[in-house]
């Protein structure tokens, strides 16, 4: 949800609502990208679990500096995943995975 500025999809509701204790509505975009979400994790969240410094979060910064954009899904019904980030670059796609790893699609 950091990154995306959404929730995750097929996520327990225990999650769900834990993720919506430690997030807050915004009225601009929130993901990492700037482009899409309207949830913001709280300062204090982010900075507690460390995660600018989380492997994931580095690497999806890293693309989105070289022109990268985020999308939370792979289609408008397609899940959300919480392991994985999808990134377009004109028609390329890249998986950034929970690790940093990148895959050179969408999977």
């Amino acid at each position: 949800m950091h990154i995306t500025g959404t929730h995750p999809s097929h996520l327990r509701a225990f999650f769900t609502q834990a993720l919506s204790l430690v997030s807050e509505m915004q009225n601009q975009p929130t993901s990492l990208d700037g482009l899409t979400g309207a949830l913001k994790m709280n300062e204090d969240v982010v900075k507690r679990l460390d995660l600018e410094a989380h492997p994931m979060v580095v690497k999806v910064r890293e693309h989105v500096k070289g022109g990268w954009r985020i999308k939370a899904s792979r289609g408008s019904n397609a899940r959300k995943p919480f392991t994985k980030v999808f990134l377009c670059k004109g028609l390329e796609q890249i998986t950034v995975q929970i690790d940093g790893s990148i895959l050179d699609h969408w999977r």
